[in-house]
């Protein structure tokens, strides 16, 4: 999987900062930029943001690791596969479900 770091999003100054720390603090986790409902690709399941998962062990992870496990997905649109490069749905269990970042 490739690593995407950075502001993705572009939000504004601090507020990726806060959005890290919210999610440290409750103990959960941010969902992936390409995967958030209404975005880009609103046909594919929300997944959790590697970049966050590589850099924070928070209590829902290791949860999720230890009941679920993870299963790997390139960020949508990266699918060298598809022909008309549109993003693959794709089944992801075990990642986040888009009212667990609440």
């Amino acid at each position: 999987m490739q690593r995407r770091p950075g502001n993705l999003m572009h939000l504004g100054e601090g507020r990726l900062r806060d959005l890290v720390t919210q999610a440290r603090r409750v103990e959960r986790f941010i969902v992936c930029h390409d995967t958030l409902p209404h975005h880009k690709y609103p046909q594919v399941k929300p997944a959790i943001c590697r970049g966050f998962a590589d850099r924070y062990s928070t209590q829902a992870l290791q949860v999720i690791e230890r009941l679920f496990g993870f299963i790997e997905v390139d960020p949508p649109g990266e699918d060298v596969n598809a022909a008309d490069n549109t993003a693959p749905t794709r089944d992801t269990a075990g990642t986040a479900q888009p009212d667990a970042a609440d």
